[in-house]
């Protein structure tokens, strides 16, 4: 079914958000104020989701994007509009979920921090394969697998390894012993180019997956640790002690679900403790660590966030929290 639209806003996902004709209706690669013509894909309750078909008013902003596989790969959400618009829109959005959907009675400004390039910077990349259609690629917003023998998103090395599997198919050699269905994860870890098959996302530990943006996140935690003095930390959802590897306390207890043999800690006042923290007994689990309360709590958890956070406060009962997030909707929920 076909519906017109008219864009008022991005949301965090970057989606155009139109409310014409008090039709609720969320639509990928559209710019505020675009109007046009989309393919609804899906519907949940009141709120309907759409493929863009055409435009009848197109935005000043929207640009060619530099990448051939757009319009059909689901990995990029802003590729048709210059950088300096996708900052501004993802801070309209979060300053929205703060204030109009969670209803904060204020919130400090919030600073952009723009990262160097927009190009060749992930380290991991997971890719989805189909044995029997012989496909191999990223997902579309229909689910299918679209074939990217040159994605412009991963750095040099993984780029150049993604070429390699599909010449000549060779990726098929490496599944061959594996299921009909499945996903390969190319990522980077202590500079050496890995290769995961149907093993969980970051199967050997998390990684920051932009370098020069985590560098920068470095120089930030850096100045709150030197500005927030504390003898001891609760690094939660930690890996391998990213966020606290330049924390100065005597003591850092660094807690995540990942395999200790997975793990290099970054700093020798670390102690790495393999808990799984969205298992039922997990406050009981770190209630044996015998930390001390009153002290620094750090949060970096996946996307789903920590819908608990009030228990785990309640019984580490910190001086202060900081909360690193990668998804505004939870980040503002549990704060």
């Amino acid at each position: 079914m076909n519906k017109k639209f008219k864009i008022k806003h991005i949301d965090s996902l970057g989606q155009g958000f139109s409310s014409l004709d008090d039709e609720l209706i969320f639509i990928p690669r559209t710019l505020p104020s675009e109007e046009g013509l989309c393919e609804i894909t899906a519907k949940k309750g009141r709120v309907q989701f759409g493929k863009l078909i055409s435009l009848e008013k197109s935005s000043p902003e929207r640009i060619t994007p530099a990448c051939p596989h757009y319009e059909d790969c689901s990995g990029c959400d802003y590729l048709h509009t210059q950088y300096e618009n996708e900052m501004k829109f993802k801070q309209d959005a979060l300053k929205d979920i703060f204030l109009r959907q969670h209803r904060f009675a204020n919130i400090p400004d919030i600073k952009i921090h723009e990262g160097p390039y927009r190009e060749g910077y992930r380290n991991r990349i997971q890719l989805h394969y189909d044995k029997k259609k012989k496909v191999i690629g990223f997902k579309s917003y229909d689910h299918s697998i679209v074939p990217v023998n040159q994605c412009l998103v991963p750095n040099d090395d993984i780029q150049t390894k993604l070429k390699e599997l599909y010449e000549n198919n060779s990726w098929l050699e490496l599944v061959k012993k594996e299921k009909p269905k499945g996903h390969i994860e190319l990522y980077f870890k202590d500079r050496e180019l890995n290769i995961n098959i149907n093993k969980y996302y970051a199967a050997e530990g998390f990684s920051q997956v932009n370098e020069a943006m985590n560098d920068k996140l470095h120089e930030l935690l850096s100045d709150y640790f030197s500005k927030n003095k504390s003898e001891e930390i609760v690094d939660l959802f930690g890996g391998a002690g990213n966020i606290t590897k330049n924390a100065t306390s005597e003591r850092i207890l660094v807690v995540d679900s990942t395999d200790k043999k997975f793990i290099k800690l970054q700093n020798d006042k670390q102690e790495y403790y393999q808990i799984n923290l969205y298992h039922r007994n997990s406050l009981a689990d770190l209630k044996k660590l015998e930390f001390k309360t009153g002290q620094t709590l750090v949060l970096d958890p996946p996307r789903s966030g920590l819908k608990n956070i009030d228990s785990f406060t309640q019984e580490i009962n910190p001086n202060s929290i900081l909360y690193v997030s990668c998804n505004p909707q939870t980040l503002a929920r549990d704060l």
